[in-house]
């Protein structure tokens, strides 16, 4: 995962090989991410960054 400004570089710029390998190997810290159960249909539903609880399941719990 890129930040946007990173992100949008990857994908409209021409970069050189060490660039590209930068960006390749940027990693985002476990503080910035969240982790949450999604629909198994998510790709008909269209929601897949919508969590979604599963009775059967137990929440999801982690620290940074």
């Amino acid at each position: 995962m890129l930040p946007d400004e990173s992100a949008w570089e990857w994908m409209m710029q021409d970069l050189s090989e060490e660039r590209i390998t930068e960006l390749a190997t940027h990693q985002i810290s476990a503080a910035e991410m969240e982790a949450y159960t999604i629909e198994k249909d998510f790709r008909k539903t269209g929601t897949p960054t919508k969590a979604f609880v599963y009775a059967e399941v137990p929440e999801l719990n982690y620290e940074v």
